[in-house]
């Protein structure tokens, strides 16, 4: 695929224009998609233009783009973090009847080093939201992160790991490990006054099949509402129940589940 002058391939400058919207920008002019996506308008204009004739973007009667309903249908296809959020919606329901709290679902993104948030169920008057549906926020950073991290195989941890040491020291890389060896002892993570001051936050893993983890159960809860003795069973029982569905046959703590 040709490549721009500063080595870019015309895939990579079409993913910065879809990637200019987001929730709070859904439609964009095209010198704004070209301003955000930091693109010639020109080169702009010929990228619309083939993500126009492929139904990637749709162009409005006041002439402002947006994604068109293509580029949801191809990304809900045969998508294994799309099929995950469909198996796990009942139990995330679930659990937000039960808590009348915050909850989430995440995955983590490992070449990122982020967790990218796939269901989020708000309950007005609780916790102050921080993730939404396709956003993302640091492994290391949340709770979310830190129970997919301490779960993960050595070697995918290690990467992480390092990059930790990297950006904030050995001593944060020993203390790191510290955290991660008591999540695993106690099969779940809680977070006081991590990115929102006002917030408890809950996490436990979820696993697919061979028992691997591949996401997190969250709740935040405002502090005086969070009781860990209510909001942990509860978190527990719905991510048991995603991971057996997804193939998983263990319980949170590695141990073979019995058949019933």
């Amino acid at each position: 695929m040709a490549n721009s002058r500063s080595g870019e391939s015309v895939l990579q400058r079409a993913v910065r224009v879809l990637g200019a919207f987001s929730e709070g920008v859904p439609r964009l002019t095209l010198s704004e998609l070209a301003r955000r996506a930091d693109l010639a308008t020109s080169t702009a204009h010929r990228l619309v233009a083939e993500l126009l004739s492929e139904g990637l973007l749709v162009r409005g009667e006041d002439g402002a783009y947006e994604p068109g309903m293509r580029l949801w249908e191809l990304a809900t296809r045969a998508n294994p973090v799309e099929s995950l959020r469909r198996v796990a919606s009942p139990f995330v329901l679930g659990a937000h009847a039960a808590l009348q709290q915050v909850v989430t679902l995440c995955v983590p993104d490992l070449g990122t080093g982020t967790v990218l948030y796939v269901d989020v169920r708000e309950e007005a008057g609780k916790a102050v939201q921080v993730g939404r549906p396709g956003g993302r926020l640091d492994l290391v950073a949340t709770s979310s992160g830190l129970v997919i991290l301490a779960h993960l195989p050595a070697h995918e941890a290690a990467g992480q790991l390092r990059r930790v040491a990297r950006e904030d020291g050995a001593e944060a890389e020993t203390e790191l490990r510290r955290k991660l060896a008591q999540i695993r002892r106690d099969g779940h993570v809680g977070m006081v006054s991590g990115l929102v001051a006002e917030n408890t936050a809950f996490a436990v893993p979820v696993f697919e099949r061979g028992h691997r983890v591949i996401g997190a159960l969250n709740v935040s809860a405002l502090h005086a509402e969070a009781d860990a003795r209510r909001i942990v069973p509860v978190l527990v029982a719905a991510a048991q129940g995603i991971s057996r569905a997804m193939g998983d046959g263990r319980d949170s703590g590695g141990r073979a589940l019995a058949c019933r």
